[in-house]
């Protein structure tokens, strides 16, 4: 709708009104309103390029007209133009209106048969000259008014709120079926496990190995790393070894692949090793690597990674046997 109206461009519209009285009081102001209305309709209906409209009000025996164009003078002018070729048509109207009510009284010989259109008591000729003595008042149109801009503006917000809205919705479905990682406090929820650190920077990696020898009821020689979904672990491998080095200068990253449970414990025998794993979903060998490490990690992304895909992951590496010391939040 943004598109739409962008493309279509300004308009404007202005509003004229026509009024018609009887002086003489003869006329039935239902009759003269009706008769004006549709006169003014058919106008209007001839200028239908113009966007033109027309409502009549009984009680003030008036017709509101409107006209939209491309620029304000454009639709103050052809409002006006409407309005007032609709007086004439009707002023035309009642006229003949007049003459044939005339005639069909000179050819009956009498007053002709009583009507509503007339007030009673009135005689034939009091009725002709009420019909073509009514008075025509034109209150023009002097200036439009411009709806294309702020048409724009309005659909532009109500894109904007609705767009917020949806996506705010969208948010807590997922939140709701998803439950994902986004703070300690969600890991908390669903495990007793405790978030060694929150990152993978140099002082990340220091404040990890403290907490792993900590956390440890054994002294600890290698570490596993075991992501719960697919995360490049690479950086925070880099940042716990050299961590490690100040105790086990030796210290080295191994990445444990396949479902090689000997090659695995050689290397969580290897002092100073960390043990890189991929994700329990590419195969077994995060569960070997766990089981091999003297102490193991687990590494989740916030927002990505689920409570119930870290319970899961969890679950898998104690049935390993692997001693799972806590978790990593990482973005």
């Amino acid at each position: 709708m943004f598109a739409k109206e962008s493309a279509r461009g300004e308009s404007y519209t202005a509003k004229a009104t026509l009024t018609v009285t009887d002086p003489s009081g003869v006329l039935s102001s239902a009759s003269l309103s009706n008769l004006a209305n549709a006169v003014a309709q058919n106008i209007v209906s001839l200028n239908a390029d113009a966007g033109a409209t027309a409502k009549a009000d009984a009680t003030t025996q008036s017709i509101d007209f409107t006209a939209t164009g491309a620029n304000a003078d454009d639709a103050v002018a052809t409002v006006n133009a409407i309005a007032y070729e609709s007086a004439d048509a009707i002023q035309v109207a009642l006229a003949q209106q007049g003459d044939a009510y005339w005639d069909s009284v000179n050819e009956a010989g009498s007053l002709g048969a009583a009507s509503d259109a007339f007030a009673p008591g009135t005689t034939s000729a009091d009725r002709v000259a009420a019909l073509k003595s009514c008075v025509f008042t034109v209150a023009e149109a002097s200036a439009a008014a411009g709806s294309g801009s702020s048409n724009v503006v309005k659909y532009a917000v109500v894109g904007l709120l609705g767009g917020l809205f949806a996506v705010g919705c969208v948010l807590v479905l997922v939140d709701a079926m998803r439950r994902p990682l986004k703070t300690k406090d969600n890991v908390r929820e669903c495990t007793d496990a405790p978030v060694l650190a929150q990152g993978a920077t140099p002082q990340d990696g220091e404040r990890l190995w403290a907490n792993v020898q900590f956390a440890s009821e054994e002294p600890v020689g290698s570490v596993g790393v075991v992501p719960v979904s697919a995360v490049d672990t690479q950086q925070l491998c880099g940042v716990l070894k050299t961590a490690m080095e100040a105790q086990w200068p030796q210290a080295h990253v191994v990445a444990v692949e396949g479902g090689d449970l000997a090659a695995a414990t050689r290397a969580g025998d290897s002092a100073g090793a960390v043990l890189k794993c991929a994700p329990l979903a590419d195969g077994m060998a995060a569960a070997y690597g766990a089981r091999a490490a003297q102490a193991t990690i687990v590494v989740a992304r916030t927002w990505k990674d689920s409570q119930a895909a870290l319970c899961d992951t969890l679950k898998e590496l104690q049935l390993a046997g692997g001693n799972v010391v806590g978790i990593v939040l990482v973005d």
